[in-house]
Order: structure tokens, then C-alpha cells, then sequence
């Protein structure tokens, strides 16, 4: 990065601070790309590790689903909600879209 001068009239700094600005919002940007494609990896990661383990198990994907159902239903002290059901469901949702690709 360049030395600025010291003494910069308003419209010199003006100029500056704006380069700095568009500078540093290009570096946002690209930080939140890289967020996001991370993310995608390690939810892929994810899924292929439970998939592994649920097949490690012998269990179906539709029986671990109904197991997780019937935790909420039968023990909902356990604080499995139906959020937390739901959100399984499309985790493996998504495990048969990921092996359907394959």
C-alpha cells in the first residue's frame, strides 16, 4: 500500500479515503464468497459423515427420521423439537439429492 502525504487537502483525502473504502469492501466481498463456498464444503463433509454412520448402523435414512419423530413425540423434555426434526429431515433430504448425484 502506498504512503499517502501528510498534508492532503480535503479533496485529496476525500479521493483517498474513498479508494480505501472500495478497496476494503472488494475484500469484504470476497471474505463472504469464501464463507459461504466453506460452508457448502463442510455441510457436504457433513452429510457424507452421517450417511456413513447411518449406514455403518444398518438403519434406512426413513428409520433414523422416525426415530428422531418419535424422540419428540415420546420425549419432549429432551428437547428435541420439531425445528430440530425438521432440520434433520432436510439434512437427509439432502443426503439423497448428494448420492443421486453421484
Amino acid at each position: 500500500m502506498a504512503r499517502r502525504k501528510k498534508n492532503m487537502t480535503y479533496e485529496e483525502e476525500l479521493t483517498y479515503l474513498d479508494s480505501e473504502i472500495s478497496k476494503t469492501e472488494e475484500t469484504l466481498k470476497a471474505l463472504k464468497t469464501r464463507k459461504k463456498e466453506l460452508a457448502k464444503v463442510k455441510e457436504q463433509a457433513d452429510l457424507q459423515t452421517l450417511y456413513a454412520a447411518i449406514k455403518e448402523s444398518g438403519k434406512s435414512v426413513a428409520d433414523v427420521i422416525s426415530s428422531l419423530k418419535y424422540a419428540q413425540t415420546a420425549n419432549p423434555q429432551f428437547g428435541i423439537g420439531e425445528q430440530a426434526v425438521n432440520t434433520c429431515s432436510l439434512f437427509f433430504y439432502r443426503i439423497g439429492n448428494f448420492l443421486s448425484i453421484r
